[in-house]
């Protein structure tokens, strides 16, 4: 065996010293992080198995039953700890149990962060029902999809997301129940508070979820996908455990950190990332409703918070804000989150002084996990040498025009992209769904079929296709560029410009329309766009009106176009690459364009001046 001679090293000259140096020590600081979520999330010899949630939870309240749990910054600062929080989830259980509830049985759980959304979902876990998480901000027929979908024994609401739920009322036949009690002049809806109070806070029998095992669905959280409507993933309970687990050992996570959520629980982000971790961890949830930008640090002093979880808009907006003077007097020591774009990264920064950021990528139903361990700006990744083997990720060649995977002419197989190139984000799926790297199924079998890239690299492989064009540098870092497809995200949400036309196209006086995504100057994502052909009865104050009754703001389009007709191609599908070139430019396009302005609440007409007040930010969309 040859021993390495450090002269040889000394020798190198000094850029590609350090280069091999950095790389030693990135090599070393990933691989000792990948080490700790192998602790926290594998089997180990002498350390308990949960194979539901339930007994995970259970396991973390008896730990550290007095300490302090959940923190709300409504309610006069409301609190629980983990044993009382443990309490109002027994309520839940011997409530389900005692309406009939059984395992298997599923629950529509249409609540904001609150705390009745933790007490609810874990409560119905220890009885082996299933909650489905609704989206609140959906409303018309996306909201009836969704629970239709859900296939519910009951609606779980509050007064804040019952009005949404009027705008379908009346073809919902589910049972409703509300934790705010019964709502006047609205005969269905049930009050479960009387119930709650009635019920049990001891735990009920195991045997009511001894069949459960780790494969077997705890929640399902819906997601836009690529195409058409929310789509219901089924996130069993290993799922739930483990990536909680993952995103507290990341850090890692304390008993005495305070976890600021105030993105919305339905989410994967908001209720593993930002739940998942804490309680798991045995620190404390900080809730809030709703982010907001006025308030946010001032809630961070006053609640002494040490963590908070972000999606890229949430850091702008803090960025864009007034500079104040205790912009650095916190107590913040990192955060953690994902699309935190390059622009803004050093300058969150240098403003507020967290330097600790730990961005990170990964998707609702998929397999592919990447982490920004090092602080490098604009990437969502690296993987260690060690573990590549583990989690094959490949980037591989993707064709805008025909929305698809380039295959080789020769070979029929797929075409990885060399360093620089943007292209389809993919992950191995292996043949046990017990490895990390299996994929979450969606409720429609058809609609995880399209998700899976077959034979791309050999015959019977299979990829999880994450939808997500992306690129790897020459260091191995991951970047995002965009999504593919027929989705966008735009403040921190994926949207779906099936979705968005199917509403579109109902609207009087529209003949036909599409929608994509265009950038914005400063904006977060692509805002939605949409080129509609229209006949002498469209009214734009009326169709303005149409867009806030039928969709959430998120995915309301902020330009539109009007055409004589839409182009396509060959196959018939709407060409949306030039579109989506020229933009809202005027510069550009001939056509008239609209954009949307938030003071009036109404559409106005884009020329040349409109268009710079859309640029330098007078127009906020």
């Amino acid at each position: 065996m040859k021993i390495p001679q450090l002269g040889k090293f000394n020798m190198l000259d000094a850029r590609r010293r350090s280069s091999l140096v950095g790389r030693l020590q990135r090599e070393m600081r990933y691989s000792t992080a990948y080490a700790r979520i192998a602790k926290a999330t594998l089997p180990m010899p002498g350390k308990p198995r949960h194979t539901n949630l339930a007994d995970a939870f259970e396991a973390r309240v008896d730990a550290t039953p007095e300490r302090l749990a959940v923190l709300t910054t409504t309610d006069q600062h409301a609190s629980w700890t983990f044993a009382e929080w443990d309490q109002e989830a027994n309520r839940y259980a011997n409530w389900a149990l005692a309406n009939g509830l059984q395992a298997g049985d599923r629950v529509a759980v249409m609540l904001t962060n609150r705390p009745e959304f933790l007490f609810a979902v874990f409560g119905f876990a220890k009885v082996g029902v299933v909650s489905a998480l609704i989206n609140y901000n959906l409303t018309g027929n996306p909201l009836i999809h969704s629970l239709t979908l859900a296939d519910a024994k009951l609606v779980l609401v509050g007064d804040d997301t019952l009005p949404n739920l009027e705008t379908v009322l009346a073809e919902v036949e589910t049972p409703i129940w509300s934790v705010d009690g019964s709502a006047p002049g609205l005969d269905v809806i049930n009050d479960i508070t009387e119930g709650l109070s009635e019920a049990s806070p001891e735990r009920p029998g195991a045997d009511h979820r001894s069949g459960l095992t780790e494969h077997d669905v705890a929640v399902y959280i819906y997601t836009s996908g690529t195409t058409g409507n929310p789509k219901a993933v089924e996130i069993t309970h290993s799922r739930m455990t483990r990536l909680a687990g993952v995103f507290a050992a990341i850090a890692p996570l304390q008993e005495d950190d305070r976890m600021y959520v105030v993105l919305p629980l339905y989410h994967t982000a908001g209720l593993l990332c930002g739940v998942g971790a804490s309680w798991i961890s045995g620190a404390t949830i900080v809730l809030r409703p709703k982010f907001s930008r006025s308030e946010f640090w001032d809630d961070c002093r006053e609640y002494g918070i040490t963590v908070f979880q972000y999606i890229g808009e949430l850091c702008r907006y803090l960025v864009t804000a007034e500079p104040q003077d205790n912009d650095k007097a916190h107590s913040i020591r990192y955060i953690v989150g994902n699309g935190l774009r390059p622009d803004v990264w050093p300058k969150f920064v240098e403003r507020f002084g967290i330097e600790e950021i730990y961005e990170f990528y990964g998707a609702t139903e998929g397999n592919i996990g990447l982490w920004n361990l090092d602080g490098h700006i604009g990437a969502m990744g690296w993987i260690p040498t060690a573990t590549r083997p583990l989690f094959p990720i490949k980037v591989v060649e993707y064709d805008l025009e025909t929305e698809d995977v380039v295959r080789d002419a020769s070979t029929g197989r797929c075409i990885e992209c060399p360093p620089g190139k943007a292209g389809e984000l993919i992950g191995k799926i292996p043949s046990s769904k017990n490895h990390p790297m299996a994929i979450q199924r969606y409720s429609d079998p058809e609609a995880t079929e399209k998700k899976i890239l077959r034979n791309a690299f050999s015959d019977g492989d299979a990829w999880f296709r994450s939808g997500d064009l992306a690129k790897i540098d020459k260091e191995g870092y991951f970047y995002f560029v965009d999504r593919a497809g027929d989705t966008f995200r735009w403040k921190g949400e994926n949207v779906s410009t099936a979705e968005v036309a199917e509403v579109i196209g109902i609207q009087g006086g529209v003949l036909e329309s599409t929608v994509y995504g265009v950038e914005v100057p400063g904006g977060d994502g692509r805002a939605g766009m949409a080129l509609i052909v229209i006949d002498q009865e469209f009214d734009l104050t009326d169709f303005a009106s149409a867009m806030a009754e039928h969709l959430p703001t998120y995915a309301r389009p902020k330009f539109l176009r009007h055409a004589a007709e839409v182009e396509v191609t060959g196959t018939f599908k709407h060409r949306k690459v030039d579109l989506v070139t020229q933009g809202f430019d005027p510069g550009l396009v001939e056509d008239q364009m609209f954009v949307f302005d938030p003071a009036t609440e109404s559409y106005i007409e884009l020329d040349a001046s409109t268009y710079q007040r859309v640029i330098d930010g007078s127009i906020r969309l």
